[in-house]
């Protein structure tokens, strides 16, 4: 599931750096916000392999009280990753370019 997660987070990547053509999709966000959300979904396919798949954590969720603090600590800088893209995508949305009405 991780990497199917993180795999749907390449497309839009590639698609913003013109790897992959988008067919008659017309975008005004900017690159960056393209790459952003893409990293978004990586970042959330590393945060289910690495909880899930390396950690072990149980169906609540938890990690195991014997998890190893540098897998805890990625388990915490992959969720912040997620949370700062997601952020940046929403201040865009918020503050991006003005359209003045005629």
């Amino acid at each position: 599931m991780g990497l199917a997660v993180a795999g749907f987070g390449i497309f839009p990547i590639l698609i913003a750096f013109g790897v992959v053509t988008a067919g008659d999709a017309h975008t005004t966000a900017p690159t960056w916000v393209v790459v952003c959300a893409g990293l978004s979904f990586v970042a959330g396919g590393l945060t289910i392999i690495v909880n899930y798949g390396v950690a072990g954590a149980g169906a609540d969720g938890r990690l195991r009280p014997d998890t190893p603090i540098a897998i805890r600590a990625v388990s915490v800088l992959t969720s912040l990753a997620i949370v700062g893209l997601l952020t940046a995508v929403s201040a865009w949305v918020v503050f991006g370019p003005v359209t003045v009405w005629p």
